[in-house]
């Protein structure tokens, strides 16, 4: 039994691969289904703040059909999701829309920067820039905005030991949370 932290964190690490191609996992014996969508030049970047109010986020690309991963693979998650994603010549911006049927409940305990995440609620991403399915970059923020990196390795191993160069920020608030990454 895993703590309800946990459990919830599950929903949120969205293992989705933005080298334009999301791949979801696929039941044993068939071939994975393929998941495409397009991401957008932004018309001016947002400002990361944890807000989804600037009118850039409208047009980005809305990803929301999502599935878990685990207890049992393939179900559909407790708690609706909805993800936008946007580039420019600088950066690639990620947004989330986390709700939560009891925000009052969100786990967020780690308040500092490279205090250890693993027990809150998450937003997870894995990039593959490469595109071969088994390495890339791990990138997760909780609800109080405290940020974690890794190399994604081998298809399940993360290195921690790398430290990337990136922002974000997150707020809570009666219907959950929302995170902003740059």
């Amino acid at each position: 039994m895993f703590p309800r932290s946990l459990n919830r964190m599950i929903p949120y690490v969205l293992g989705f691969l933005l080298s334009v191609l999301v791949v979801a996992d696929a039941q044993e014996g068939n071939p994975a289904p393929t998941k495409r969508f397009e991401i957008v030049r932004a018309t001016n970047p947002p400002i990361i703040d944890g807000q989804l109010d600037e009118k850039v986020w409208q047009g980005a690309p809305m990803i929301d059909d999502f599935l878990v991963s685990s207890p049992n693979e393939l179900d559909q998650p407790a708690e609706y999701t909805q993800v936008y994603v946007l580039y420019d010549d600088d950066a690639l911006y990620i947004a989330a829309r986390l709700w939560d049927s009891q925000p009052d409940r969100i786990t967020a305990q780690a308040l500092r920067q490279g205090e250890s995440i693993r027990w809150d609620d998450v937003l997870g991403i894995v990039l593959d820039p490469y595109n071969n399915q088994r390495s890339g970059y791990f990138f997760a923020m909780n609800p109080n905005g405290v940020r974690d990196d890794a190399l994604f390795q081998n298809t399940t191993a993360l290195e921690f030991n790398w430290d990337g160069i990136w922002s974000g920020a997150a707020t809570q608030d009666d219907e959950g949370w929302v995170v902003e990454i740059e």
